[in-house]
C-alpha cells in the first residue's frame, strides 16, 4: 500500500519497524521492506509534522505551527494535542500569533519533553500527564533544531542560526556557545562515545569556505573545534551513527549519501554510498546496522544496504512544479518543469469574460529525471536542466533533440536575446551552451563559489547570483564585471524575474529589486516571509511572492524608487505544500489571475482583487508512476 501523503520524517524505532510523519499531520508505521503496516486516523486541519521523538509507548510530534501532539505508539492513536496558539506564556504582545517554520527541535529526557513553541520560547512538558510544566526563555533567540542527550553529563542543542549550545537543559544553564556555521542551520549534533567528541552538520559553512562548501565539524565537549570536512555545496540535512558508532552516515540537498569511517580518531570520509534524484531530507538506520533508510524530499523512502545496494522503496507517487514559463509566441501556452520532464498547460479564456480555465494538455517524460528549470523556445520546443545534471533541448512535440552534461550540479537555464546561446549555472560556476547543438562554448568561474541563478540582460550581458549572496553583471565578451553587489550573506540567489526594465532577485532574505545598470538594491520585499522566496509576479502595482515556507505574500509596489518601503498587504498560509512557482495571467476582459504551484503537483488559481487573492480552483498534475522509475 502506498503512503497517502508525502512523508517528511522517518525514524527507526526497533523491532524491524520505522515511524514516518507526513504533510497532513499523520503518523505511520512501516516494516523494513517499507510496507505500510498502519496509519493514524485523519487529523482535522492537520499540519506537516517536522519534529518527532519516541519514548516508551509514546510518540511526541511538533507541527509546522508549533502544535505539540502525544500519540500512542502501539495503536498510533492521537492522545493529546496542544494548539500552538495556546502554548505560550503571558509575555507576548497582544495579537501575537505563532510563526510557521520548518524545524526539528524536540527532545525527551527523563520523561520531560523539551521543545520550542511557535513563539521562540522553550516549553517543558511532563510526558506521562502531558501537562505543560513551564515556559521559559530559550537559550537561543532563534528556533532550535536538534537536541542530543548522548554525553554522560552535558546536553547539546543546536539552532537555525548556526549555534551549538552545551550545558544542562534541566537547569537551563548553557555556559558554552559555539558558532559552528556562520549563519544557517545545524540540523544535527551527536555525541560520539567512541572518540568522545561531538559531530555537528553545517548548512552554509564557516570562515573561508562559508557559502562555498560545508559539511561536518567535530568539537570537544568544552566547545573547541577539532576538525572539519567540507564535502557539500548545499544543506547537509542528516547525520546518523551506526549503533556501534563505527560508521557515520550523512547527506543532504546535494542528493548524495556519504559514509565516514569512525574507527579511528581522524575525521575520515570513506565513500559516497549512493546518490539520489532528489534532495535527501531524512535518514535512519536499523538497529542491526544492516539496512539504511533514505527519505528524499519527493516523499520516497529507499532502503539500501551499507554498500549502497537498493533493496526496497515505498510506492509513494510524487509530483511537483519547479518552474512555469509562458511561450513567447503564445502567452496562453505555459511550460512547466516537473518531477519527470515537462508539462504543457493552456490558459483558456472562452466562456464568461471575467473567467479563465487552465488545461493540463500533456506531460512529456524525457526520462532524464526531475526538471529544475525550463525555457520555451521560438520554435515551440524548450530547453531544460535536470537534477541528473543534464541540460537538454526538446522539439515542439516533446522529442529530445540533444542532451548534454557540461559539468557540475546544474541549477538554472536561460537563453540569450539572439536565441543562440543558453546560460546554465551550477555549483562550480556557469556555462554557455550552443542552443542548436548543446556544445559548451564558454565557461565562467566566480569566487570559487556555486552559482545558483543566472540570466541574460536584454543587451546580452550575464547576471550571475551566487550561493554567497553576491550578485554580478558580467560582460560576455571579456568576462569582466561591470559591477558587483553584495545582497547579504543570507541572501543566496535562486531565481531572476524580469518585469519590463525591472529586475527581481529571489532567494534567501526575500525578494530584492536591483538597478540593472548599477547593481544597487532598490527595494527588499521580505516582511513575514519564511525561508526561501521561490518565485514572484508583479501585477497591477502588487508583488506576489511564493515561499518554501508554504506562503503567498502580497506586497505593495512603491514607485518611483526611494519614495517608500514596500508594505506587506497580506499573507496566505499555509498553502498545500512547498510553493515553487507563480505566474500571472488575465481573462478576456483583463481580470488578473495568479497561478501558484509546488510540491505535490498542485496548481492553485487565484483571482486577484483589491481585497486580496481569492482562491478559485485547484488542479493536479498526473503523479509519477513508481513503476516507471523501476523500469528506468
Amino acid at each position: 500500500m502506498e503512503m497517502p501523503s508525502r512523508t517528511v520524517r522517518i525514524l527507526h524505532i526497533g523491532d524491524g519497524t520505522l515511524l514516518a510523519t507526513d504533510v497532513a499531520g499523520r503518523i505511520h508505521l512501516l516494516d523494513e521492506d517499507l510496507n505500510l503496516l498502519r496509519s493514524s486516523l485523519v487529523v482535522p486541519d492537520g499540519q506537516p509534522i517536522y519534529a518527532v521523538a519516541v519514548s516508551g509507548d509514546y510518540v511526541v510530534t511538533k507541527d509546522k505551527y508549533g502544535g505539540i501532539g502525544r500519540w500512542s505508539l502501539p495503536s498510533l492513536d492521537l492522545l493529546d494535542h496542544i494548539d500552538a496558539t495556546r502554548l505560550c506564556d503571558d509575555s507576548l504582545m497582544p495579537g501575537e500569533v505563532p510563526s510557521p517554520v520548518v524545524n526539528r527541535g524536540l527532545g525527551i529526557l527523563n520523561d520531560k519533553v523539551y521543545v520550542n513553541n511557535g513563539y521562540l520560547q522553550l516549553v517543558v512538558i511532563d510526558l506521562p500527564t502531558f501537562r505543560v510544566e513551564r515556559i521559559v526563555p530559550s537559550m537561543s533567540s532563534d528556533y532550535l533544531e536538534w537536541f542530543d542527550f548522548g554525553h554522560p553529563r552535558l546536553h547539546a542543542v543546536t539552532d537555525k542560526k548556526g549555534q551549538l549550545f552545551l550545558g544542562d537543559v534541566e537547569k537551563q544553564e548553557f555556559p558554552v556557545r559555539v558558532q559552528v556555521d556562520d549563519h544557517s542551520n545545524l540540523h544535527r549534533v551527536v555525541w560520539d562515545h567512541r572518540h568522545e567528541r561531538f559531530w555537528v552538520t553545517q548548512d552554509q559553512g564557516a570562515g573561508e569556505t562559508g557559502n562555498k562548501a560545508n559539511g561536518i565539524v567535530t568539537l570537544t565537549d568544552d566547545g573547541r573545534v577539532l576538525e572539519s570536512v567540507a564535502f557539500a555545496t548545499d544543506d547537509v540535512e542528516v547525520m546518523t551513527f551506526s549503533p556501534d558508532h563505527r560508521w557515520v552516515y550523512t547527506g543532504g540537498f546535494d542528493g548524495e549519501l556519504y559514509a565516514f569511517d569512525n574507527s579511528g580518531p581522524d575525521l575520515r570520509l570513506d565513500r559516497m554510498v549512493a546518490s539520489f534524484p532528489h534532495n535527501i531530507n531524512d535518514f535512519t538506520i536499523s538497529d542491526r546496522s544492516d539496512r539504511l533508510f533514505v527519505l528524499t524530499q519527493d516523499g520516497v523512502i529507499t532502503a539500501l544496504t551499507p554498500d549502497g545496494t537498493r533493496v526496497a522503496r515505498n510506492s509513494f507517487r510524487h509530483q511537483s512544479f519547479w518552474d512555469l514559463q509562458a511561450d513567447p509566441g503564445r502567452p496562453d501556452r505555459l511550460l512547466a518543469a516537473v518531477d519527470e520532464g515537462v508539462a504543457e498547460l493552456f490558459v483558456e479564456r472562452t466562456g464568461a469574460p471575467g473567467e479563465i480555465g487552465v488545461r493540463i494538455a500533456a506531460q512529456h517524460d524525457h526520462r532524464l529525471g526531475l526538471t529544475r528549470r525550463v525555457v520555451p523556445l521560438e520554435d515551440g520546443g524548450w530547453l531544460g536542466v535536470t537534477r541528473e545534471n543534464l541540460a537538454f533541448r526538446a522539439g515542439p512535440d516533446g522529442a529530445l533533440v540533444w542532451k548534454a552534461a557540461p559539468g557540475g550540479r546544474l541549477s538554472t537555464v536561460s537563453v540569450d536575446p539572439d536565441g543562440a546561446r543558453a546560460l546554465v549555472t551550477c555549483n562550480i560556476g556557469a556555462y554557455e551552451l550552443d542552443v542548436e547543438t548543446g556544445e559548451t562554448v564558454d565557461t565562467y568561474e566566480v569566487d570559487n563559489a556555486p552559482i545558483w541563478a543566472g540570466t541574460y540582460t536584454p543587451d546580452g550581458d550575464l547576471l550571475l547570483g551566487g550561493r554567497n549572496g553576491v550578485l554580478r553583471r558580467v560582460d560576455r565578451d571579456t568576462h569582466t564585471d561591470r559591477w558587483v553587489s553584495l545582497l547579504g550573506e543570507e541572501a543566496y540567489c535562486k531565481r531572476f524575474r524580469f518585469d519590463g526594465d525591472r529586475v527581481f532577485v529571489l532567494g534567501g532574505d526575500g525578494v530584492h529589486e536591483i538597478d540593472p545598470a548599477t547593481g544597487t538594491v532598490l527595494r527588499v520585499y521580505s516582511e513575514l516571509l519564511e525561508n526561501t522566496a521561490e518565485d514572484a509576479a508583479l501585477v497591477d502595482g502588487r508583488l506576489y511572492v511564493t515561499t518554501y515556507g508554504q506562503q503567498l505574500g502580497v506586497f505593495s509596489d512603491p514607485r518611483p524608487p526611494g519614495t517608500a518601503e514596500p508594505e506587506m498587504l497580506g499573507l496566505l498560509e499555509p498553502l498545500p505544500d512547498f510553493a515553487k512557482v507563480a505566474h500571472a495571467v488575465r481573462s478576456a476582459d483583463g481580470t488578473p489571475y495568479l497561478l501558484v504551484g509546488g510540491r505535490g503537483g498542485w496548481l492553485r488559481t487565484y483571482r486577484l482583487t483589491k481585497e486580496g487573492p481569492e482562491r478559485v480552483r485547484d488542479q493536479y498534475l498526473r503523479p509519477v508512476d513508481p513503476g516507471r522509475l523501476d523500469r528506468a
